[in-house]
């Protein structure tokens, strides 16, 4: 038997092609990041309210519900229910974004002590290339995507999944091929764009400062 035809595990068919999609939880870590890998990672959805919403009980203390409301999901440690990594992370991202200035701006020294930019930059150039067309962050949507949090580098790291609709005609939407690259808050790209919707459009403000964009291209 031809081993092509038969599918791995959690993979995805997609025209008789095969997406392997290793489950990204606790295992899934330590097995990535082994001098890293004890941290959290969340799966983000489509909730009750888009776009990084800060959700706390008091200032610095997550309210885990709220979170659950947005459709955020924890994928790993999960018995201990500590989300203080996500909280703080929306809340310095929020901070260091400003709506006062058209396009949004955004202070680069400080997300970068709470994302791994230079990750950021190469997590987008991929999605770019293979044209991912699924609503997700790397169009501007607050969907379909994951963030992982270690604890010797607790910077954020974005992780993609549903690859069902990429490089044009693969999957069950078509895309143009001459697709823009600035796909993060091109809305003829996507006529959803949740983050502008909420009012802090995060993903305009990266792409609208020079240090972030020569990282991106640098990617490409």
């Amino acid at each position: 038997m031809d081993p092509s035809a038969v599918p791995a595990p959690s993979s995805l068919a997609i025209n008789l092609l095969y997406s392997h999609q290793t489950p990204m939880n606790a295992e899934w870590a330590t097995t990535t990041f082994p001098a890293n890998g004890s941290g959290n990672v969340y799966k983000k959805g489509r909730g009750s309210n888009m776009g990084w919403q800060l959700s706390e009980t008091s200032p610095g203390v997550p309210n885990i519900s709220g979170y659950l409301a947005n459709a955020w999901f924890k994928q790993s440690n999960t018995a201990e229910n500590k989300w203080n990594d996500l909280n703080n992370f929306i809340s310095v991202m929020r901070s260091a974004t400003s709506n006062t200035t058209n396009p949004p701006s955004i202070n680069i020294a400080q997300a970068a002590t709470v994302a791994n930019l230079e990750q950021w930059a190469r997590w987008w150039a991929f999605n770019v290339i293979i044209n991912h067309r699924e609503t997700n962050l790397s169009n501007g949507v607050d969907d379909d995507y994951s963030m992982y949090f270690g604890t010797t580098d607790s910077r954020c790291i974005l992780l993609s999944h549903d690859f069902d609709t990429i490089l044009g005609s693969i999957g069950d939407t078509s895309t143009a091929t001459n697709a823009t690259i600035w796909q993060a808050y091109d809305t003829s790209f996507q006529s959803e764009k949740s983050f502008a919707s909420a009012g802090l459009d995060i993903p305009r403000a990266l792409f609208f400062n020079n240090t972030f964009v020569r990282m991106f291209k640098g990617q490409l």
